[in-house]
């Protein structure tokens, strides 16, 4: 049985009046004038039909798991688990919970040797129901099935779940700088550093708290407090401050590498959560078997694999540029030219060079250098006149330019092309190449 609400039978007695009806069926000969103490229920809203049927389960919710991943068991940092508790709520159409509902849980395609605790819950009395997901010796992603006993078609999944070692892989050990070129011979300048880890064949997140170690070859190299030469992970990642101290390394590029312990990464061919003879791997120590916690015992025990941790590390440059720059000036098969030659007796009616720009230490300028261009003579083909130096680490930043034969040819035959190098700090520089065309021609008097 389904009845309509208060505000439906006023919005219909309204209707029905103003037509010269009424509810009892009795027609007036006359429309009357609609009560004004009436409410006016606006026809465009939607005027909820409540369910009688309350109390019968309808569908499922998800409600959450305890931790997004769990570490393999016997395998882990402080502060990890290898159990995971997954909850659901069965409700009817009002989505209020029902209790007493009994239900199934199942695993969907789990790493092996992963297990569920509870295969059978009933409802408590907000409709909740939970799950305990037990790991193995195995990686991989865990999807829980819930079902309704009473009902097979009432049914839901949960999101992943990941099951990792807990310790990061090669393939997951990255290395980030804020900066590849800062503008750092003369000065002491900062350059933040950020190292983000993942781990097991998923490349799933690690513990917070995982600790990563750093070195450098030149300046200096600490934690944001400035007194540690290591830093620990929150959200699968963490950063260090680097600052150009003197003494500069030879070529003035910064080698920064981090370390920390982890597991050599492999190809999950067979998609088991384990190590098998074959697949392909990382091979760090060149001992030509794969190390991590993914070997299995009993292939640690044949030989062709060793169940342990192993270093890894990861490295990346910084490039001390300096302030003081300069051109070089190449043809586009990189031979040196040292103007751009127009002239029909010897030229071209355009020519296309490359402008190679370089510190004192022939390394890239710094990040953000800006480079404007102003032509003497000839014309620019095309409007680019302007660039801004993207930091990497190159000998140079490079730039090309076409130059073509005025549209009319004047009295100037030979101007310069020139290029504005500013830094970030403000220090300019400058440098030219001739460029040669013809006169305009003389015309009779």
């Amino acid at each position: 049985m389904r009845f309509l609400s208060i505000s439906t039978i006023t919005l219909l007695a309204l209707l029905l009046t103003a037509c010269g009806g009424s509810l009892d069926g009795d027609k007036e000969t006359e429309p009357s004038v609609p009560d004004t103490d009436v409410p006016v229920v606006d026809p465009e809203v939607d005027v909820p039909i409540i369910d009688e049927e309350t109390g019968k389960a309808s569908y499922f919710s998800y409600e959450g798991v305890s931790s997004d991943w769990i570490t393999i068991k016997g395998v882990g940092a402080v502060g990890t688990d290898e159990v995971a508790t997954v909850s659901f709520k069965i409700a009817d159409a009002n989505r209020e919970g029902i209790e007493g509902e009994v239900v199934n849980f199942e695993l969907i395609n789990p790493p092996t040797g992963t297990v569920l605790a509870i295969d059978t819950a009933t409802s408590d009395e907000n409709g909740l129901v939970s799950t305990l997901i037990k790991s193995g010796y195995a990686a991989g992603s865990v999807i829980v099935k819930v079902m309704l006993v009473s009902d097979s078609e009432i049914y839901k999944s949960s999101n992943k779940l990941s099951i990792s070692t807990g310790y990061p892989v090669q393939a997951g050990f990255t290395l980030a700088k804020e900066n590849h070129s800062p503008e750092a011979l003369e000065s002491i300048t900062s350059n933040i550093i950020t190292v983000y880890l993942s781990g097991g064949v998923n490349l799933s997140a690690v513990p917070d708290g995982t600790t990563v170690y750093f070195s450098t070859n030149s300046g200096r190299i600490t934690d944001p407090d400035r007194n540690r030469d290591f830093c620990t992970t929150v959200g699968s990642e963490c950063t260090m401050e680097w600052k150009s101290t003197k003494p500069h390394v030879v070529g003035y590029r910064a080698l920064i590498t981090a370390y920390t312990d982890g597991e050599e990464s492999f190809t999950d061919s067979n998609r088991d959560g384990l190590y098998t003879q074959g697949e392909a791997f990382t091979d760090i120590n060149g001992d030509g078997k794969y190390t991590g916690m993914l070997c299995s015992k009993e292939a640690d025990t044949a030989g062709y694999c060793v169940r342990n941790i192993i270093e890894l590390s990861t490295s990346a440059q910084i490039v001390i540029s300096g302030s003081d720059l300069s051109c070089d000036f190449t043809d586009e098969a990189g031979a040196p030219i040292t103007e751009v030659d127009l002239t029909t007796a010897t030229g071209s009616d355009s020519v296309k060079f490359v402008v190679s720009v370089s510190d004192e230490n022939n390394n890239i300028p710094p990040s953000d250098t800006t480079i404007s261009m102003e032509v003497g003579n000839g014309e620019l083909e095309g409007t680019k006149k302007s660039w801004t130096v993207i930091g990497k680490v190159a000998n140079s930043f490079d730039l090309s330019v076409t130059l073509k034969r005025e549209a009319e040819l004047n009295d100037v035959v030979k101007g310069n092309a020139t290029f504005t190098m500013i830094t970030p700090k403000g220090i300019e520089s400058f440098c030219s190449i001739p460029v040669v065309d013809d006169a305009a021609p003389v015309v009779a008097p």
